[in-house]
């Protein structure tokens, strides 16, 4: 086996990744120009392109002092310049109590009267004030933002940071507008990296929402100290949690009283699961009721060359096991952000242009296909309920109607969208994708710096921004070498570069297919229009028509060959095969406001 130790090999032979990725790089993190055309135009002729920094690379130059001294101590004094708006919690637990969504819970629940005293509210909402208290003490989000500078470092090569769009953050900060940044939840260590972010780019720490359960009653001080909304005591998971017909209801009055203090709030969603998207369905119900006048969403790509696991269930033992192991371990790996342009939640709910008509069960879109009955097929979109389950509104007075649970969820969707469309490509997704679907058997050193390069262009193409540089040797090498333990990397004697092959075990193909996700995010309507054409061209070949055996000219003898085919494929009939696929493709591939009939001028 080779310690990956070629690069000197074939440095020779290769040339350094195409010019277009240090020189072009596509615009990422633009609003909807369908549902938010006004936000949008307030970023007109303002894309230029302001480069990355690296959040760990903290020096001397990044404070007031220089000297020897400083330049040991700068990431503390780097932390201690840093603007931190204070959140103090004053009446907030108060004003919580009397809103008219936790009374009428309280009312319900019959555990206490209508206008009973506060004591017996606050003994029935004790598991939630810890929750309610939640604050941002300054001394310690500078002291805690410290500590995890410097734990990345020893985990992590990099966190590179667009700066792209931080100005139009400072900016819509500046004048007023309530911010709410939303994510893809791939890690816990999200949680931590956009507070991080934010904090050394001089814009307000968010409360974050962070499915978490902490045992360690000290640890969960210091979190809910630094703005980080917890699980309830009494709560192992999240849907657990949203069982209690309290909590719902006081979480809700939570984020209205956040907003009101004119906090910032990170919240992040699960694209598989759904989960998180009740907290972007409570902001929006506010805005409908005109407790909140409105909020600029902000999606935030987040990608990882390796995404990090962790366990939901924390306790002190596990920090302190984890710290101890970056005793032993060298940095790997690197982060790349994108903070995506702000735009107008209100904008997007009253234009009318975000929204979805037709809303219908999976078995009524695909069973005539099925029954090969054309004549009863409709058009429309799959139903996503369980993005939003009912139990949301569980607490609720009455639950709301189609139309508007609907709207709740299409948000949820296009945000997943906007948020993945953030996300960076980076080296070890390239490498993934190729040795899971290209290179299945194996490829050698050579060849797949060929193709890397081939499919990073293919990428900028389709403007996907790319998270590495350098050239074709360094990028190869650094992703085989963090994918090393699901590769079989050998240096064979009679051939002149290592040979690389997936090792064939289940927990290698789902970690590859895991890193290979954003890559087929971005080529996945082609593929299903590819699918499409190639599943009617199976039905006119199964049906002989129009066939002919290709002669090449040759008369009177008999010729073996390929059939050759004289087809028109109807368009109409195309799009509704490639409708029919799109149904069977995971939320936030296209955006909900995409109509069905576009995807004629789209990928097919």
């Amino acid at each position: 086996m080779d310690q990956l130790s070629w690069e000197l090999k074939i440095k020779k032979k290769l040339t350094i990744v195409p010019p277009s990725l240090g020189k072009f790089r596509p615009v990422v993190g633009q609003c909807c120009h369908q549902c938010t055309p006004d936000s949008l135009r307030k970023k007109l002729g303002q894309n230029n392109f302001l480069g990355f920094r690296n959040l760990l690379s903290v020096n001397e130059t990044q404070t007031r002092y220089r000297g020897w001294l400083v330049r040991r101590m700068c990431c503390a004094l780097f932390v201690s310049g840093c603007k931190v708006y204070a959140s103090p919690v004053s009446n907030r637990l108060e004003r919580v109590c009397q809103s008219n969504r936790v009374k009428e819970a309280l009312t319900a629940e019959q555990k206490a009267p209508e206008g009973g005293d506060s004591r017996g509210h606050l003994n029935r909402l004790s598991p939630f004030l810890p929750l309610i208290k939640t604050c941002i003490s300054p001394g310690l989000l500078r002291v805690v933002g410290w500590v995890m500078l410097k734990m990345f470092a020893s985990v992590l090569g990099s966190i590179q940071v667009n700066l792209n769009h931080l100005s139009a953050l400072h900016k819509v900060s500046q004048e007023g507008s309530l911010l709410v940044y939303v994510y893809v939840r791939q890690s816990l260590m999200d949680c931590a990296l956009i507070p991080l972010v934010l904090l050394c780019h001089n814009l307000r720490v968010p409360y974050t929402v962070c499915p978490l359960q902490v045992y360690s009653s000290s640890l969960r001080s210091i979190l809910q100290k630094v703005g980080v909304v917890l699980l309830p005591p009494s709560a192992l998971t999240e849907q657990e949690a949203e069982m209690d017909s309290l909590y719902s209801p006081v979480m809700t009055a939570l984020v209205r009283e956040l907003l009101h203090e004119g906090q910032t709030i990170s919240v992040g969603v699960s694209a598989e699961s759904g989960r998180g998207g009740q907290w972007l369905a409570r902001i929006r119900q506010l805005i409908k009721e005109g407790s909140v006048p409105d909020v600029s969403l902000v999606p935030v790509g987040i990608s990882y060359d390796c995404v990090p696991k962790a366990n939901v269930q924390v306790g002190l033992s596990t920090v302190l096991q984890w710290l101890w192991s970056l005793l032993w371990r060298t940095p790997g790996g690197s982060v790349r952000i994108h903070l995506a342009q702000p735009f107008s939640l209100k904008e997007m709910c009253e234009s009318g242009r975000c929204r979805v008509d037709e809303w219908l069960p999976l078995q009524d879109l695909l069973l005539p296909v099925i029954l090969n009955n054309r004549a009863d097929s409709v058009l429309g979109r799959r139903r996503l309920s369980w993005l939003l389950p009912s139990s949301h509104y569980a607490s609720e007075p009455e639950e709301p109607t189609h139309p508007e649970r609907d709207l709740s969820i299409t948000i949820i969707l296009h945000l997943i969208f906007s948020a993945t469309s953030s996300m960076a490509v980076m080296s070890t997704s390239l490498v993934s994708s190729l040795l899971l679907y290209k290179h299945r058997k194996g490829v050698s050193a050579s060849v797949l710096c060929r193709d890397v390069a081939w499919l990073t262009e293919e990428l900028l193409f389709r403007n996907k921004d790319v998270g590495f540089g350098g050239s074709l040797a360094e990028v190869v090498h650094y992703s085989l070498s963090l994918l090393a333990p699901y590769l079989v990397i050998a240096a064979v004697p009679s051939r002149k570069d290592p040979f690389i092959v997936p090792r064939p075990s289940l927990a290698a193909t789902l970690h590859l297919d895991l890193h290979a996700q954003i890559v087929t995010h971005t080529f996945i309507l082609e593929a299903v229009g590819a699918c499409a054409v190639s599943a009617m061209l199976c039905e006119v070949a199964s049906s002989g028509v129009s066939s002919r055996v290709r002669s090449d000219g040759v008369d009177g003898e008999e010729v073996r060959g390929d059939m050759e085919f004289d087809v028109v494929l109807c368009q109409s009939e195309l799009t509704e095969r490639a409708l029919q696929l799109c149904h069977l493709l995971p939320p936030g591939v296209m955006p909900p406001c995409q109509l069905p009939q576009s995807f004629r001028s789209g990928r097919c």
